[in-house]
């Protein structure tokens, strides 16, 4: 018997099977992932209508006991035996809250926000009263805003935004640090940091009108020592070298153009004063010109004795 020779497959028909095969491994691949995907889908979509269908049921079981005890006025104590059963099974399905995210403080510790959010026990996350929560956190110092949200569901999420001090506020012998919007947010010891000092009743209020209006004077504004609210009316500036500005009542931008004139031509002149009145619409007065012995020239005034000259002003 003659052999038999078997015909080379060309390699253009080998190339087409292996291509063939490999879009049918790719395809068989993909349907597994489709598979995959869809058992995740129906253990997430499980899980969800679970916790749903656990919400319905407690809420239906307490409308029952409430509607029963409206018809046959079962006491308080029985309210309260279903109340607890209802917690309780919200808590089995997983509605206790059993977790807390916290972002935003930094001056406001996270005990003190635990303790201001006041969770107790038989309190889960659809019972728990939002809004009151963020009040009580809005009254922490440093809270300016607070947000309580729940992530159902066993989680709460508090957002803070904390004030930003923009003063020192020194009033009846006390400092207080106040925003730009003349909000105290806590006491202080004294003096913190390079902000700027306000001095007197009504100061924290009107302290953003006036550094506004600074904020065109520079060469004022780089040797204030403080702002002296004076009878709720008016400021005195004091400067780090112990004079003082009278500022009137109103027009306060036109009255600190005319000073940054005046002090301009008694720096020319090498004129010492104390005080720039500029109170009077008409006219510009200065007051107790200072004493300079020999050519010493008047160095800045140390801490004590600014505060002796802003006892003397307020």
């Amino acid at each position: 018997m003659l052999p038999i020779k078997r015909a080379k497959k060309s390699r253009k028909s080998r190339s087409k099977k292996h291509r063939s095969f490999a879009y049918s491994r790719n395809v068989a691949n993909g349907k597994k992932r489709q598979a995959r995907a869809r058992v995740s889908a129906r253990k997430r979509g499980s899980s969800r209508r679970r916790w749903v269908w656990g919400v319905m049921v407690v809420f239906l079981f307490a409308g029952t006991i409430a509607y029963a005890a409206l018809l046959r006025g079962v006491p308080g104590s029985a309210m309260d035996v279903a109340r607890t059963a209802g917690t309780d099974l919200l808590k089995r399905i997983g509605f206790g809250i059993e977790k807390i995210d916290i972002a935003g403080q930094s001056h406001v510790s996270d005990e003190d926000i635990i303790q201001a959010l006041a969770i107790k026990e038989e309190l889960t996350t659809l019972s728990f009263d939002t809004e009151a929560a963020q009040a009580r956190l809005e009254e922490l110092q440093w809270v300016k805003h607070a947000r309580v949200m729940r992530l159902l569901p066993s989680s709460l999420r508090v957002d803070i935004t904390e004030s930003v001090p923009a003063y020192n506020w020194q009033r009846r012998g006390r400092f207080f640090l106040v925003d730009n919007t003349g909000e105290t947010i806590t006491r202080i010891p004294g003096i913190v940091g390079d902000l700027p000092l306000i001095v007197g009743e009504g100061a924290a209020a009107q302290a953003k009108e006036l550094f506004s209006e600074l904020s065109f004077f520079p060469e004022i504004r780089n040797k204030l020592h403080a702002a002296i609210r004076v009878g709720n009316r008016r400021w005195t500036l004091l400067l780090n070298n112990g004079r003082k500005i009278l500022l009137p009542e109103r027009h306060i931008g036109l009255a600190l153009k005319d000073s940054t004139t005046v002090l301009e031509r008694l720096r020319s002149k090498s004129k010492n004063w104390e005080t720039v009145d500029l109170r009077l619409k008409d006219r510009i007065t200065l007051r107790k010109p200072i004493r300079v012995v020999g050519n010493r020239k008047q160095e800045p005034l140390d801490r004590d004795a600014l505060e002796r000259i802003l006892k003397e002003i307020i």
